[in-house]
C-alpha cells in the first residue's frame, strides 16, 4: 500500500526537486520598491455581488479579469491582477500551530473553492489541518499590498489579502487516497464568510460544455500557481502561469497504461508538448479555457509525470464530468 503511495506522488515530483513537489519553474523578475508610495491603476468596480451560487457565465459576474492585458505564458510570472479567482489554502502544522500556505484551488462562488481531495486529505498532509483559504494573493513572500512595475509605467499594486476561515470541506465520496489512478480527485471548500468581488478577488465559470467535444481553439489552456503543493513545498514567490496544449483521452491514455495508470473519461490531459513544462500549476489549482472573453475552469490539478517538459502530459481532474456532484452540494449545503 505504502508503495502504490510513494509511487503516485514520485509521479506528481519533477526532476531534481525535492520530493512530491509538483514542477513549477523558479524565475522571479519581481520589482523592488524604492519607497513605500504607490500608484493604483486599477479598473473601473463591478456592479457584481457574489452568492453562494456560481454566477452564470452571461451574467459577466464569473471568468472576467479586471483589465485585458497581455497574456504572459510560458512559465513567466502573471500580471498582478491576472487570475483573480486563484486561491491558496493555509493549514495549520499540528506540531507547532503555525500556519502554513498549502495547495491553491479556484473560486468559484462567493461561498465555495474548488480544488483536489488529496489537497484536503491524505497521507501527505496528516500532520497539517486546512483551516483557511486566502485570496487576492500574489506574492506569498510580502505581507500586505504588492507592488510591480507597471508596463506604462508607474506602480501597479494589489489591496491586501483576504484570508476567510473555511466551515465546511467536501471530498468525493469515492476518492481513495490510496489510489494512485487518482480517480475523483476532487473536492469543494465552503468558506465561513462571503468573499468580496474585487479587482483581485473574482470567481472563474463552471464549464458549460465538455471540453473534448468543443472544436475551438483547443490550445488555449492555462495554468497557475505558485508551485505549491499538498505537502506544503514552494518553487516560488510569485504567481506564475503558462499556456499548455491539449491532449486528447486517447493519446494520454497511452501513456500512463505503460504505467499502469488507467484513466477514465473523467480525467482530461494537458502538456506533453516538449519545452511546454507540462506539469507547471499548483496541486488543486485551475486548469483554464478562455472561451470567448471568459475563463473557465476545465480542470482541477492532480498529478503528473515525473520530469515536466517532455512527451508525457499532466492528468486533470474533468470538471464538466462533476457538475452535478458539485451543484448537489452547493444546493444542499
Amino acid at each position: 500500500m505504502e508503495a502504490k503511495i510513494m509511487k503516485r506522488l514520485d509521479m506528481s515530483r519533477c526532476g531534481n526537486l525535492e520530493r512530491h513537489s509538483v514542477c513549477c519553474e523558479y524565475h522571479s523578475n519581481a520589482y523592488p520598491l524604492e519607497n513605500n508610495s504607490y500608484e493604483n491603476n486599477f479598473a473601473p468596480s463591478s456592479t457584481c455581488t457574489l452568492s453562494s451560487t456560481p454566477p452564470e457565465p452571461q451574467s459577466n459576474c464569473c471568468g472576467k479579469e479586471a483589465t485585458n492585458s497581455d497574456r504572459i505564458i510560458g512559465g513567466t510570472e502573471t500580471n498582478i491582477d491576472e487570475y483573480p479567482w486563484l486561491v491558496l489554502i493555509e493549514y495549520v502544522r499540528k506540531a507547532t500551530s503555525e500556519i502554513e500556505v498549502g495547495c491553491a484551488g479556484s473560486l468559484i462562488s462567493g461561498k465555495y473553492v474548488l480544488t483536489a481531495a488529496h489537497c484536503l486529505r491524505g497521507q501527505t498532509i496528516a500532520a497539517h489541518i486546512p483551516v483557511n483559504v486566502r485570496l487576492g494573493e500574489y506574492n506569498i513572500s510580502n505581507i500586505g499590498p504588492d507592488c510591480v512595475k507597471a508596463p506604462g509605467g508607474g506602480i501597479d499594486c494589489t489591496e491586501n489579502p483576504v484570508v476567510i476561515p473555511i466551515e465546511q470541506t467536501f471530498i468525493h465520496e469515492e476518492y481513495n487516497e490510496n489510489d494512485i489512478q487518482g480517480h475523483n480527485d476532487i473536492a469543494l471548500i465552503r468558506l465561513m464568510t462571503m468573499a468580496p468581488y474585487t479587482e483581485f478577488i473574482r470567481p472563474i465559470c463552471l464549464p458549460t460544455s465538455e471540453f473534448s467535444e468543443d472544436t475551438t481553439n483547443k490550445k488555449r489552456l492555462f495554468a497557475s500557481g505558485w508551485g505549491l503543493t499538498e505537502t506544503l513545498e514552494s518553487m516560488s514567490p510569485v504567481k506564475r502561469g503558462v499556456e499548455l496544449p491539449y491532449m486528447s483521452f486517447e493519446e494520454c491514455y497511452k501513456f500512463y497504461s505503460y504505467n499502469n495508470i488507467m484513466l477514465t473519461k473523467q480525467q482530461l490531459c494537458a502538456g506533453g508538448e516538449p519545452g511546454k513544462d507540462s506539469c507547471k500549476g499548483d496541486s488543486g489549482g485551475p486548469l483554464m479555457y478562455l472561451k470567448g472573453d471568459l475563463y473557465e475552469v476545465t480542470g482541477v490539478v492532480s498529478f503528473g509525470p515525473l520530469i515536466c517538459g517532455q512527451s508525457i502530459p499532466s492528468v486533470y481532474i474533468n470538471v464538466y464530468q462533476y457538475l452535478p456532484w458539485i451543484w448537489q452540494h452547493i444546493n444542499n449545503s
